[in-house]
């Protein structure tokens, strides 16, 4: 299966230092380094000089103590070097909850004391086109086979076996988060 580094995908942005306790409480969330309560920290009212973002517009990244993508549903502000991940190309909820968790499926490569800083924008994660093929021809009966399953076979051993790990542990998450959402059931697989 193919794979995109971040910054192939996504503008990165970095949050400025904010002192959350000095903050009025407001209409518009902060995210910082939480992996609780998708991220939200607290909430705050209008903020001079610093950027607002739009609900469901791009991928916030914690990875300071903690690795943890989210998709924010109300406009907010980052909190101190949270990262920002701006899609380069148009892209529904759904892709940016699929690419959050194929990040956080990363998240055990940045813990430990090891923090994530500029390692972000050279991670590599599955191309999620070629994973929603592979879904849609592994789910179908037949003698189809996708790209995902002819590259297998190119494989040696060893690596055949690490790749059909990945995969099947991605396939779940993917798969289980379509079905969360209810695409299946919706007979497309970029609705809302």
């Amino acid at each position: 299966m193919g794979k995109l580094k971040l910054i192939d995908l996504f503008d990165i942005e970095t949050g400025k230092d904010l002192i959350y306790s000095s903050l009025e409480e407001g209409e518009y969330n902060v995210v910082g380094q939480s992996a609780t309560n998708n991220s939200v920290v607290g909430t705050t009212q209008a903020l001079e000089d610093y950027k607002l973002y739009k609900a469901n517009s791009c991928i916030t990244l914690a990875h300071i103590g903690n690795f943890y993508a989210t998709v924010q549903s109300k406009d907010f502000y980052l909190g101190t070097r949270v990262k920002a991940l701006i899609p380069k190309f148009q892209m529904s909820k759904l892709m940016l909850l699929l690419y959050a968790s194929y990040i956080n499926l990363n998240s055990y490569r940045f813990s430990y004391g090891r923090v994530g800083g500029s390692r972000v924008e050279d991670l590599e994660i599955p191309d999620l086109l070629e994973s929603l093929c592979f879904l849609s021809v592994s789910n179908k009966s037949g003698a189809e086979q996708s790209r995902a399953e002819q590259s297998r076979a190119e494989q040696s051993r060893a690596e055949q076996s690490r790749a059909e790990q990945s995969r099947a542990e991605q396939s779940n998450t993917l798969w289980g988060l379509l079905c969360y959402c209810g695409i299946p059931s919706k007979g497309g697989y970029f609705n809302d």
